[in-house]
């Protein structure tokens, strides 16, 4: 029954060299506000000042009451130190390597900077979308679009760090685009 489509032209499934599939545009990315950074820095040093605080309690249990091993003390606090210093690179590289584009017919969005990720979601299959905000969102003015796509269980991208405004006009741009088509 298949092959009755094929011959009669209905439905095609041509092969596509990859060579021939266009690509992104690497400089076009729209980079994230530096309130985002800022963002970033702020969660790192609430993790660091929790894990240095556990470190120091073990340093002070080290040196006052041998409860603790003298080494393992000063190796919490070391250990603690490159965590933090770990977290805040990760931070600061992290957002150096994030943006969006929004294209005539997807919206890409590319982060990382160990492990880079880039997600791309046709406008055509996009069900819904909210813009999310926490606290510490609407203290810096931003926002975390949240995309959701046909077939899914949940968003299928999240663009963390936008401006609010920036966030409610690209929702209404891909809204608008996705029941064009």
């Amino acid at each position: 029954m298949q092959d009755a489509f094929y011959l009669a032209g209905m439905f095609s499934n041509d092969v596509r060299p990859v060579g021939a599939v266009p690509r992104l545009p690497l400089g076009a990315f729209e980079s994230l506000p530096r309130a985002y950074r800022t963002q970033r820095m702020v969660v790192a040093a609430m993790a660091s000042l929790v894990l240095m605080t556990g470190a120091g309690i073990m340093v002070w249990l080290s040196l006052s009451d041998d409860v603790v091993p003298r080494w393992a003390g000063f190796g919490a606090a070391l250990a603690g130190t490159l965590i933090v210093g770990w977290g805040v690179l990760l931070a600061d590289r992290g957002y150096k390597r994030m943006g969006f584009l929004l294209r005539e017919h997807d919206l890409t969005f590319q982060r990382g900077w160990l492990i880079r990720t880039q997600v791309t979601v046709p406008l055509a299959r996009i069900q819904h979308s909210e813009v999310h905000r926490t606290p510490l969102d609407r203290w810096l003015g931003l926002s975390t679009l949240r995309i959701y796509t046909a077939g899914s269980s949940g968003a299928n991208l999240s663009i963390p760090g936008l401006q609010a405004e920036t966030a409610h006009a690209l929702r209404t741009a891909i809204l608008q685009d996705g029941t064009t088509d």
